[in-house]
């Protein structure tokens, strides 16, 4: 398993990010932190595209706190 979190806050946002990859799907957990959030699953036919789709999303995160 690969996971990843995120965590942003800044004036009165307060939010949190992750993104676990597991097999073939990857599930994004996300909302305001102190909270229980929400996740989404996504599933694909190959291990390699969920690897692709799971790093866009990771990537363009990481692209953002650098900025």
């Amino acid at each position: 398993m690969n996971r990843r979190e995120f965590q942003f806050s800044e004036g009165g946002s307060n939010k949190f990010w992750s993104i676990e990859l597991k097999e073939q799907s990857f599930i994004v957990h996300y909302g305001r932190a102190g909270t229980h959030g929400q996740s989404q699953e996504k599933t694909f036919s190959a291990a390699e595209a969920a690897r692709k789709e799971h790093d866009k999303p990771a990537a363009e995160k990481t692209k953002k706190a650098s900025t």
